[in-house]
């Protein structure tokens, strides 16, 4: 073609991967305004049977995410972390499309005011 892409595209089932991990998490209310949420992943490397591991997409191993949520009669306000960590990512493309995403942390912040709660309707 000479853009560089690949004209077609195959896929394949090679074989059987085995997949484990572990998810935890708590969500809760700590009082009538406020509330919490925390959850964890791990996930090790996949095991595959019959084929190379080279074949796999690899998640990451760690994925925490913690909040905090407060909802008063005219705002409301919410805080979030996530963390994600290194994962191997592929396409059907070439070896220019692969390679490893780099661990990375997010905060996230919002806020809200609420208008109008009062207005009469007619």
């Amino acid at each position: 073609m000479g853009n560089g892409l690949p004209a077609a595209f195959s896929y394949r089932n090679f074989g059987k991967v085995q997949q484990k991990g572990l998810e935890l998490g708590i969500d809760g209310a700590i009082n009538k305004e406020w509330s919490a949420f925390a959850n964890y992943t791990y996930q090790p490397e996949p095991k595959p049977t019959g084929f190379d591991k080279s074949e796999l997409n690899i998640p990451p191993a760690n994925v925490f995410n913690v909040g905090l949520t407060t909802a008063g009669p005219g705002s409301s306000a919410r805080f979030q972390i996530n963390y994600t960590g290194k994962a191997f990512w592929q396409d059907v493309l070439d070896s220019r499309y692969s390679g490893f995403t780099d661990a990375h942390t997010l905060v996230n912040g919002s806020f809200g005011v609420k208008w109008g709660e009062k207005r009469r309707r007619s």
